[in-house]
Protein backbone atom coordinates (compact mmCIF):
# COMPACT_ATOMS: atom_id res chain seq x y z
CA UNK A 1 0.00 0.00 0.00
CA UNK A 2 1.43 3.53 -0.84
CA UNK A 3 0.02 7.04 1.20
CA UNK A 4 0.77 10.25 0.55
CA UNK A 5 -0.15 12.65 2.88
CA UNK A 6 -3.39 13.46 3.37
CA UNK A 7 -4.53 10.90 0.82
CA UNK A 8 -6.16 7.69 1.06
CA UNK A 9 -5.91 4.96 -0.92
CA UNK A 10 -8.61 1.87 -0.34
CA UNK A 11 -8.93 -1.63 -2.14
CA UNK A 12 -11.44 -4.56 -1.21
CA UNK A 13 -9.95 -7.92 -0.14
CA UNK A 14 -11.35 -10.83 -2.18
CA UNK A 15 -12.06 -13.89 0.81
CA UNK A 16 -10.14 -16.37 -1.07
CA UNK A 17 -7.08 -13.97 -1.26
CA UNK A 18 -4.30 -13.76 0.85
CA UNK A 19 -3.93 -11.79 3.58
CA UNK A 20 -1.95 -8.78 1.76
CA UNK A 21 -2.22 -5.40 2.79
CA UNK A 22 -2.96 -3.71 -0.71
CA UNK A 23 -2.30 -3.75 -4.33
CA UNK A 24 -2.10 -0.39 -6.03
CA UNK A 25 -5.52 0.44 -7.16
CA UNK A 26 -5.99 1.73 -3.60
CA UNK A 27 -9.36 0.54 -0.21
CA UNK A 28 -7.52 -0.50 2.11
CA UNK A 29 -9.33 -3.51 4.74
CA UNK A 30 -7.89 -3.59 7.93
CA UNK A 31 -4.69 -4.54 16.25
CA UNK A 32 -1.82 -2.53 16.89
CA UNK A 33 -0.85 -1.85 20.26
CA UNK A 34 -3.67 -4.58 21.70
CA UNK A 35 -3.13 -6.35 24.54
CA UNK A 36 -4.00 -9.95 25.20
CA UNK A 37 -8.13 -10.81 25.66
CA UNK A 38 -8.50 -13.20 28.96
CA UNK A 39 -9.44 -16.73 28.24
CA UNK A 40 -12.79 -16.19 28.47
CA UNK A 41 -13.54 -13.04 26.62
CA UNK A 42 -15.47 -12.20 23.34
CA UNK A 43 -16.81 -15.90 23.25
CA UNK A 44 -18.46 -13.86 20.39
CA UNK A 45 -16.06 -13.65 17.99
CA UNK A 46 -15.57 -15.49 14.91
CA UNK A 47 -12.70 -16.26 12.81
CA UNK A 48 -13.56 -16.92 9.13
CA UNK A 49 -11.12 -19.90 7.61
CA UNK A 50 -10.23 -20.47 4.54
CA UNK A 51 -7.82 -23.38 3.12
CA UNK A 52 -4.19 -23.05 2.15
CA UNK A 53 -3.38 -26.32 -0.28
CA UNK A 54 0.59 -27.47 0.56
CA UNK A 55 0.45 -28.92 -2.91
CA UNK A 56 -0.85 -26.53 -4.97
CA UNK A 57 0.04 -23.64 -3.36
CA UNK A 58 -3.20 -22.48 -3.64
CA UNK A 59 -6.06 -21.31 -1.25
CA UNK A 60 -9.54 -22.40 -1.35
CA UNK A 61 -13.11 -21.72 0.57
CA UNK A 62 -12.86 -25.63 1.92
CA UNK A 63 -10.52 -28.72 2.14
CA UNK A 64 -8.88 -29.49 -1.51
CA UNK A 65 -8.10 -32.33 -3.19
CA UNK A 66 -5.06 -33.01 -1.01
CA UNK A 67 -5.22 -34.57 2.92
CA UNK A 68 -2.18 -31.70 3.23
CA UNK A 69 -3.78 -28.07 4.26
CA UNK A 70 -3.90 -25.60 6.75
CA UNK A 71 -6.78 -23.82 8.01
CA UNK A 72 -5.92 -19.91 7.61
CA UNK A 73 -7.79 -17.32 9.60
CA UNK A 74 -8.60 -14.41 6.71
CA UNK A 75 -11.43 -12.13 8.72
CA UNK A 76 -12.95 -11.87 12.04
CA UNK A 77 -16.79 -11.43 12.45
CA UNK A 78 -19.49 -11.35 15.46
CA UNK A 79 -22.04 -13.71 16.46
CA UNK A 80 -25.07 -11.65 17.34
CA UNK A 81 -27.46 -15.08 18.31
CA UNK A 82 -30.15 -16.30 16.92
CA UNK A 83 -27.73 -18.33 14.65
CA UNK A 84 -26.48 -14.95 12.85
CA UNK A 85 -22.85 -13.88 12.42
CA UNK A 86 -22.10 -10.59 11.06
CA UNK A 87 -19.04 -9.70 8.95
CA UNK A 88 -17.67 -7.42 6.04
CA UNK A 89 -19.38 -7.66 2.75
CA UNK A 90 -15.56 -7.79 1.47
CA UNK A 91 -14.81 -10.45 3.10
CA UNK A 92 -17.53 -12.46 1.33
CA UNK A 93 -17.84 -11.06 -1.81
CA UNK A 94 -16.83 -13.36 -4.53
CA UNK A 95 -17.79 -16.74 -3.14
CA UNK A 96 -18.72 -19.29 -5.79
CA UNK A 97 -22.51 -19.98 -5.53
CA UNK A 98 -21.99 -24.02 -5.04
CA UNK A 99 -18.88 -23.34 -2.26
CA UNK A 100 -18.81 -23.10 1.90
CA UNK A 101 -17.38 -20.69 3.90
CA UNK A 102 -15.86 -22.30 7.27
CA UNK A 103 -15.95 -20.60 10.30
CA UNK A 104 -14.94 -20.77 14.33
CA UNK A 105 -17.23 -19.29 16.75
CA UNK A 106 -15.10 -17.94 19.80
CA UNK A 107 -11.76 -17.44 21.36
CA UNK A 108 -9.53 -19.77 19.70
CA UNK A 109 -6.19 -18.37 20.89
CA UNK A 110 -2.81 -20.40 21.65
CA UNK A 111 -2.81 -18.91 25.60
CA UNK A 112 -6.19 -20.75 25.92
CA UNK A 113 -5.06 -23.92 24.33
CA UNK A 114 -3.03 -26.79 25.59
CA UNK A 115 -0.92 -28.65 23.25
CA UNK A 116 -1.86 -27.79 19.39
CA UNK A 117 -5.65 -26.91 20.12
CA UNK A 118 -6.07 -23.45 18.76
CA UNK A 119 -4.57 -20.53 17.09
CA UNK A 120 -0.54 -20.95 16.69
CA UNK A 121 1.62 -19.10 14.30
CA UNK A 122 2.56 -20.79 10.86
CA UNK A 123 5.69 -21.88 10.04
CA UNK A 124 6.34 -23.38 6.57
CA UNK A 125 9.17 -25.42 4.27
CA UNK A 126 10.13 -24.50 1.15
CA UNK A 127 9.77 -20.51 1.63
CA UNK A 128 11.75 -18.60 -1.32
CA UNK A 129 8.86 -15.76 -1.37
CA UNK A 130 7.53 -13.15 1.31
CA UNK A 131 4.46 -15.28 1.55
CA UNK A 132 6.52 -17.98 2.91
CA UNK A 133 4.83 -20.91 0.71
CA UNK A 134 5.73 -22.60 -2.08
CA UNK A 135 4.26 -25.94 -3.91
CA UNK A 136 4.59 -29.07 -2.22
CA UNK A 137 4.89 -27.17 0.54
CA UNK A 138 4.55 -28.43 4.54
CA UNK A 139 3.25 -26.25 7.60
CA UNK A 140 3.35 -26.59 10.80
CA UNK A 141 1.84 -24.09 13.85
CA UNK A 142 3.97 -23.13 17.07
CA UNK A 143 2.68 -21.15 20.34
CA UNK A 144 5.76 -18.50 19.66
CA UNK A 145 6.82 -16.11 16.58
CA UNK A 146 9.73 -14.81 18.39
CA UNK A 147 12.00 -17.47 15.89
CA UNK A 148 12.47 -16.77 12.33
CA UNK A 149 13.09 -20.54 11.71
CA UNK A 150 12.27 -24.00 13.25
CA UNK A 151 14.41 -26.73 11.75
CA UNK A 152 13.56 -26.03 8.19
CA UNK A 153 10.40 -24.43 8.94
CA UNK A 154 10.32 -20.44 8.69
CA UNK A 155 7.71 -18.12 10.29
CA UNK A 156 4.97 -16.90 7.71
CA UNK A 157 3.97 -14.84 9.37
CA UNK A 158 0.42 -16.05 8.79
CA UNK A 159 -1.67 -18.04 12.19
CA UNK A 160 -2.63 -21.59 11.52
CA UNK A 161 -5.60 -23.08 13.28
CA UNK A 162 -4.61 -26.46 14.38
CA UNK A 163 -7.02 -27.54 16.55
CA UNK A 164 -10.26 -29.63 16.51
CA UNK A 165 -11.10 -29.14 12.80
CA UNK A 166 -15.18 -31.58 13.15
CA UNK A 167 -18.03 -30.48 12.10
CA UNK A 168 -18.92 -28.67 15.32
CA UNK A 169 -15.81 -26.93 15.73
CA UNK A 170 -14.93 -25.64 11.73
CA UNK A 171 -19.20 -24.88 10.92
CA UNK A 172 -19.94 -25.19 7.27
CA UNK A 173 -22.07 -22.28 6.25
CA UNK A 174 -23.02 -22.75 2.43
CA UNK A 175 -22.75 -19.70 0.46
CA UNK A 176 -26.69 -19.53 0.06
CA UNK A 177 -26.65 -18.77 3.43
CA UNK A 178 -24.73 -15.75 3.37
CA UNK A 179 -26.28 -12.06 2.20
CA UNK A 180 -24.42 -9.05 1.66
CA UNK A 181 -25.84 -5.69 1.63
CA UNK A 182 -27.62 -4.95 -1.40
CA UNK A 183 -26.56 -1.58 -2.07
CA UNK A 184 -23.04 -2.87 -0.99
CA UNK A 185 -20.59 -0.64 -3.41
CA UNK A 186 -16.74 -2.60 -3.97
CA UNK A 187 -15.17 0.46 -5.12
CA UNK A 188 -15.95 2.75 -1.98
CA UNK A 189 -16.77 0.04 0.56
CA UNK A 190 -20.28 1.56 1.66
CA UNK A 191 -22.65 -0.52 3.11
CA UNK A 192 -19.91 -3.15 3.81
CA UNK A 193 -22.19 -5.81 5.80
CA UNK A 194 -22.77 -9.51 5.91
CA UNK A 195 -25.03 -11.85 7.60
CA UNK A 196 -23.98 -15.12 7.68
CA UNK A 197 -26.81 -17.71 9.02
CA UNK A 198 -25.15 -20.75 10.67
CA UNK A 199 -26.63 -24.27 10.34
CA UNK A 200 -27.92 -24.67 13.85
CA UNK A 201 -27.88 -21.65 16.62
CA UNK A 202 -25.28 -22.30 18.90
CA UNK A 203 -24.78 -21.31 22.98
CA UNK A 204 -21.61 -18.77 22.59
CA UNK A 205 -22.46 -15.60 24.51
CA UNK A 206 -23.65 -12.79 21.76
CA UNK A 207 -22.75 -9.34 21.39
CA UNK A 208 -26.24 -6.83 21.36
CA UNK A 209 -27.53 -4.77 18.35
CA UNK A 210 -27.89 -0.81 19.84
CA UNK A 211 -30.84 0.59 20.66
CA UNK A 212 -29.95 3.63 20.51
CA UNK A 213 -26.97 5.46 18.41
CA UNK A 214 -25.09 4.62 21.14
CA UNK A 215 -21.60 5.45 19.21
CA UNK A 216 -22.37 8.70 18.06
CA UNK A 217 -23.68 9.16 22.11
CA UNK A 218 -20.53 8.21 23.03
CA UNK A 219 -18.40 10.21 20.76
CA UNK A 220 -20.18 13.54 22.16
CA UNK A 221 -20.56 12.68 25.55
CA UNK A 222 -17.65 10.36 27.16
CA UNK A 223 -14.21 9.92 27.73
CA UNK A 224 -11.35 8.55 25.13
CA UNK A 225 -10.82 4.86 24.45
CA UNK A 226 -14.45 4.14 25.49
CA UNK A 227 -14.96 1.57 22.35
CA UNK A 228 -12.89 -1.63 21.65
CA UNK A 229 -12.16 -3.67 18.24
CA UNK A 230 -10.53 -6.98 18.27
CA UNK A 231 -8.88 -9.30 15.83
CA UNK A 232 -5.86 -11.85 15.06
CA UNK A 233 -4.76 -9.19 12.29
CA UNK A 234 -1.44 -7.27 11.77
CA UNK A 235 0.38 -6.34 14.77
CA UNK A 236 2.70 -4.09 12.79
CA UNK A 237 2.10 -0.96 11.67
CA UNK A 238 3.93 0.03 8.52
CA UNK A 239 3.47 0.05 4.83
CA UNK A 240 5.31 -3.49 4.30
CA UNK A 241 3.64 -6.46 3.00
CA UNK A 242 6.81 -8.34 4.23
CA UNK A 243 6.21 -7.83 7.90
CA UNK A 244 2.74 -8.97 7.85
CA UNK A 245 2.60 -10.42 11.62
CA UNK A 246 -0.32 -11.85 12.88
CA UNK A 247 -1.74 -12.28 16.55
CA UNK A 248 -2.13 -15.91 17.66
CA UNK A 249 -3.45 -14.39 20.44
CA UNK A 250 -6.93 -12.42 20.39
CA UNK A 251 -6.01 -8.88 20.94
CA UNK A 252 -8.67 -6.17 21.93
CA UNK A 253 -7.43 -2.33 21.75
CA UNK A 254 -9.49 0.42 23.28
CA UNK A 255 -10.09 3.58 21.08
CA UNK A 256 -11.47 6.91 20.96
CA UNK A 257 -14.58 7.44 19.31
CA UNK A 258 -14.81 10.11 16.77
CA UNK A 259 -18.02 12.22 16.01
CA UNK A 260 -18.95 12.39 11.99
CA UNK A 261 -17.96 16.00 12.03
CA UNK A 262 -13.96 14.30 12.66
CA UNK A 263 -14.44 12.28 10.85
CA UNK A 264 -15.45 14.15 7.86
CA UNK A 265 -12.47 16.84 8.52
CA UNK A 266 -9.86 13.94 8.59
CA UNK A 267 -7.63 12.12 5.81
CA UNK A 268 -10.44 9.48 5.04
CA UNK A 269 -13.31 12.58 5.09
CA UNK A 270 -12.72 12.34 0.95
CA UNK A 271 -14.42 8.74 0.80
CA UNK A 272 -16.44 8.85 4.08
CA UNK A 273 -19.97 8.46 4.33
CA UNK A 274 -21.61 9.62 7.47
CA UNK A 275 -24.41 7.42 6.86
CA UNK A 276 -22.78 4.14 6.67
CA UNK A 277 -19.60 4.74 8.66
CA UNK A 278 -18.22 5.83 12.04
CA UNK A 279 -14.55 6.03 12.77
CA UNK A 280 -12.32 5.37 15.27
CA UNK A 281 -8.48 5.65 16.53
CA UNK A 282 -5.96 7.10 18.19
CA UNK A 283 -2.22 7.92 16.96
CA UNK A 284 -0.48 4.60 17.50
CA UNK A 285 -3.65 2.54 17.92
CA UNK A 286 -5.87 0.72 15.30
CA UNK A 287 -7.16 -1.84 13.81
CA UNK A 288 -5.28 -3.57 10.85
CA UNK A 289 -4.76 -6.53 8.04
CA UNK A 290 -6.81 -9.27 8.83
CA UNK A 291 -9.18 -7.45 11.46
CA UNK A 292 -11.90 -6.77 8.41
CA UNK A 293 -14.88 -7.89 9.79
CA UNK A 294 -14.69 -8.04 12.78
CA UNK A 295 -16.26 -6.09 16.05
CA UNK A 296 -16.15 -2.79 17.47
CA UNK A 297 -17.83 -3.09 20.16
CA UNK A 298 -19.04 -0.98 23.73
CA UNK A 299 -17.17 -3.15 26.22
CA UNK A 300 -19.83 -2.35 29.19
CA UNK A 301 -22.37 -3.39 27.31
CA UNK A 302 -21.20 -6.07 25.19
CA UNK A 303 -22.55 -4.14 21.93
CA UNK A 304 -21.97 -4.15 18.49
CA UNK A 305 -21.50 -0.82 17.22
CA UNK A 306 -19.05 -1.36 13.97
CA UNK A 307 -17.57 -3.86 11.96
CA UNK A 308 -14.17 -3.51 10.82
CA UNK A 309 -13.93 -2.20 7.24
CA UNK A 310 -11.04 -0.03 6.09
CA UNK A 311 -8.87 2.86 6.98
CA UNK A 312 -5.16 4.68 6.26
CA UNK A 313 -2.74 2.21 4.36
CA UNK A 314 -0.40 2.28 7.59
CA UNK A 315 -2.51 1.14 10.39
CA UNK A 316 -1.90 2.80 13.58
CA UNK A 317 -0.32 5.70 11.91
CA UNK A 318 1.09 8.66 14.16
CA UNK A 319 -1.41 10.98 12.87
CA UNK A 320 -3.98 12.77 15.25
CA UNK A 321 -6.23 12.43 12.13
CA UNK A 322 -5.87 9.16 10.50
CA UNK A 323 -9.11 7.26 11.80
CA UNK A 324 -9.86 3.19 11.02
CA UNK A 325 -13.62 2.79 9.45
CA UNK A 326 -15.90 0.71 10.53
CA UNK A 327 -19.51 -0.40 9.17
CA UNK A 328 -21.85 1.55 11.36
CA UNK A 329 -24.49 -0.80 13.02
CA UNK A 330 -26.82 1.30 14.45
CA UNK A 331 -28.14 2.99 11.24
CA UNK A 332 -28.23 -0.30 9.78
CA UNK A 333 -29.64 -2.29 12.16
CA UNK A 334 -33.81 -2.64 10.25
CA UNK A 335 -31.61 -4.38 7.27
CA UNK A 336 -29.87 -6.96 9.55
CA UNK A 337 -33.07 -7.63 11.34
CA UNK A 338 -35.50 -7.08 9.06
CA UNK A 339 -34.62 -6.20 5.77
CA UNK A 340 -35.19 -2.76 5.68
CA UNK A 341 -33.14 -1.07 3.51
CA UNK A 342 -34.30 2.41 5.15
CA UNK A 343 -31.75 3.92 7.35
CA UNK A 344 -32.17 4.29 10.87
CA UNK A 345 -32.09 8.59 11.79
CA UNK A 346 -31.23 9.23 14.95
CA UNK A 347 -32.40 12.80 16.85
CA UNK A 348 -29.50 14.63 15.25
CA UNK A 349 -30.70 13.74 12.10
CA UNK A 350 -33.29 15.36 10.19
CA UNK A 351 -35.61 14.19 7.37
CA UNK A 352 -36.56 17.16 4.13
CA UNK A 353 -39.22 17.71 2.35
CA UNK A 354 -37.74 16.12 -0.58
CA UNK A 355 -37.01 12.76 1.07
CA UNK A 356 -33.03 13.58 1.72
CA UNK A 357 -31.80 13.68 4.84
CA UNK A 358 -29.08 15.54 6.78
CA UNK A 359 -27.35 14.97 9.80
CA UNK A 360 -27.37 18.15 12.06
CA UNK A 361 -24.12 20.34 12.26
CA UNK A 362 -21.93 18.58 9.26
CA UNK A 363 -23.09 21.05 6.68
CA UNK A 364 -22.47 17.78 4.31
CA UNK A 365 -24.64 17.03 0.95
CA UNK A 366 -27.93 15.38 1.99
CA UNK A 367 -28.28 11.64 0.96
CA UNK A 368 -31.04 10.13 -0.62
CA UNK A 369 -33.16 7.20 0.43
CA UNK A 370 -33.80 3.88 -1.02
CA UNK A 371 -33.66 3.96 -4.82
CA UNK A 372 -32.06 7.22 -5.15
CA UNK A 373 -29.56 6.25 -2.35
CA UNK A 374 -28.48 3.50 -4.98
CA UNK A 375 -27.98 5.15 -7.77
CA UNK A 376 -25.40 7.73 -5.83
CA UNK A 377 -23.84 5.10 -4.60
CA UNK A 378 -22.72 3.40 -7.19
CA UNK A 379 -21.31 7.19 -9.16
CA UNK A 380 -19.39 7.80 -5.85
CA UNK A 381 -16.27 9.25 -5.61
CA UNK A 382 -12.62 7.38 -6.34
CA UNK A 383 -9.69 7.99 -5.12
CA UNK A 384 -6.41 6.61 -7.05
Amino acid sequence: MKKLLGVLLLLPLLAIAELEPVDSRGIAPRIINGTAAGATEHEYFVSLLNVYDWQSDKFYTGPGLSGDFSWNPFCGASYIGSGKVITAAHCVNGYRSNSSLYLLVGNYSNLNSTGNTGMQYEYCKNTPSYTGRSPNNQCIGLNSNNMETYGEYKRTGKIIYTGVDDENTVIEVPVKDIQIHPLYNTRNLQFDIAIITLPTIINNLALALPSMDLFDYLARNSSAKNVQVIGHGDTISDTNRSTFSASATLLNVNLTPRTSEECLRSNIGGIYNQFTMICAGDPGYDSCQGDSGGPLIDPVTDTLLGVVSWGASQCGIDSTNAYGVYTDIYNLRDWIETGNLELNLDANTKRLANGQVHRLGTGSMPILLLFALSSILITGRKRG
